[in-house]
């Protein structure tokens, strides 16, 4: 699993309405377990890329992204196996990380709690490929 959060730099955290257009844009949808997902294909369609998860209230968004909602955190998720196209999906999920961080004032921070750096995203990637290489191993 590779994990990145979004964590508010501000005190009223990230509102519904900037997040549903960013996750508008990134085609990233409401899942059934009401969590946000994005999927290989278009209109949520396809394989998982990734998984966003609600800072607070037990992971879910139980609220529709309207003026009333409000979040301190954001939980991105990606299972490795479960994109067809791992380094693209990874690439996904950071870019639709750092559309959140640029644009509702918000940090990237990794599975550590410490700030997401370049050398934190090139890690991630050689655990996609080493994760891959595995894989074909077994085959």
């Amino acid at each position: 699993m590779l994990f990145v959060r979004v964590v508010s730099r501000g005190d009223g955290g990230f509102s519904g309405p900037d997040l549903a257009r960013i996750f508008k844009e990134c085609d990233v949808r409401l899942g059934p377990q009401k969590v946000f997902q994005r999927t290989e294909l278009a209109r949520g369609e396809g394989p998982v890329q990734f998984t966003v998860f609600n800072g607070t209230n037990q992971g879910v968004f139980d609220a529709a992204l309207d003026e009333s909602f409000a979040t301190r955190g954001l939980g991105f998720l990606m299972r490795l196996g479960e994109a067809q196209k791992p380094h693209e999906a990874f690439d996904c999920m950071l870019e639709t990380a750092r559309a959140v961080a640029k644009y509702c004032d918000g940090e990237l921070r990794d599975d550590s709690n410490s700030v997401f750096t370049q050398q934190t995203g090139e890690h991630c990637r050689e655990r996609i490929s080493d994760f891959a290489l595995r894989a074909r191993a077994r085959r």
